[in-house]
């Protein structure tokens, strides 16, 4: 147990995709904890004209949660926080996604969270 909340320590502060050359940075806390949880996501954009939309997204096996912000590009606050509450208990995927102005993903970030049961 002790050697898979390391490996879930390290991935979770491994998130490292582009956007026009920068980072998005992504930050989720706490990063393992008793069900239910509350997730707090920190997503970090870079400013870009072509930004339209932020989708932040909690998924495992069996629960999924998702929240999409719009962006007006440039002008979009380069930091935004979303809560998920009452999590329950699994191995989540916590990604971040932005959108361009043709809907399309134009970068992304990822790292994983590990609620576990009393």
């Amino acid at each position: 147990m002790s050697i898979r909340v390391s490996v879930l320590t390290l991935l979770a502060l491994s998130a490292t995709p582009l956007v026009a050359g920068e980072r998005i940075g992504l930050h989720v806390t706490p990063s393992v904890a008793f069900a239910p949880a509350d997730l707090q996501v920190r997503a970090s954009v870079p400013a870009d004209d072509d930004n339209r939309a932020l989708v932040i997204i909690a998924e495992s096996h069996n629960f999924y949660s998702s929240s999409e912000i719009q962006l007006e590009g440039d002008k979009a606050p380069t930091s935004t926080t979303v809560e998920f509450r009452s999590v329950p208990v699994g191995l989540y995927s916590v990604r971040v996604v932005v959108k361009g102005s043709s809907g399309k993903e134009i970068g992304s970030a990822r790292t994983e969270v590990n609620i576990v049961g009393r």
